[in-house]
């Protein structure tokens, strides 16, 4: 008797994770590359990059499994791919901000203060807080902001994604796909 083999979710979540955040990363460098990297709109790229990536994620593990994909399959495919693309993309900010790119660092420290300012905080209130605002504006953040922002989409766009793929195999009533 021929024994079907299982698909892992985790083989296909780590391939296209990697792919995900590489190519996040890769966008980042170009649009610095261009001194394109402030142009707000030009970071929705960003969105098509991840999307599209748990799209093919989601449809190459259907179509390794016969055609199916239950809902928690593409959810744990979405929520680990977007962890891995996540962590991908914190270690490539932090080493981008660091070496690539500092200045940007520093003048987000700087409107966080100009921030305050306009809050008419006095000066003893902001040197207080000046600790938190070197702390964001720092690489080690952006690694932080990085994993938990891949965390985060692979969780919307993996409920989302795998809501609209998700094909359960209704021919086998014992549910052993």
């Amino acid at each position: 008797m021929e024994q079907q083999q299982s698909i892992s979710t985790t083989k296909i979540a780590l391939k296209y994770g990697i792919y995900i955040g590489l190519g996040s990363a890769l966008l980042v460098l170009v649009l610095w590359a261009l001194k394109l990297e402030e142009v707000a709109g030009l970071q929705l790229l960003d969105n098509v990059i991840w999307i599209a990536g748990l799209v093919i994620a989601m449809q190459e593990f259907r179509k390794l499994n016969g055609g199916y994909m239950k809902f928690g399959q593409g959810f744990n495919i979405g929520l680990m791919g977007g962890t891995i693309a996540g962590l991908i993309d914190g270690f490539y900010a932090s080493i981008h901000y660091r070496f690539l790119n500092p200045n940007l660092l520093v003048k987000i420290k700087d409107e966080i203060i100009s921030g305050w300012e306009k809050a008419n905080m006095n000066e003893e209130q902001m040197e207080m807080l000046k600790p938190y605002a070197e702390f964001i504006a720092s690489p080690n953040f952006m690694f932080f902001g990085g994993v938990i922002g891949g965390l985060l989409a692979g969780l919307i766009f993996g409920l989302i994604i795998s809501a609209i793929l998700q094909k359960e195999n209704t021919t086998n009533p014992f549910g052993n796909n």
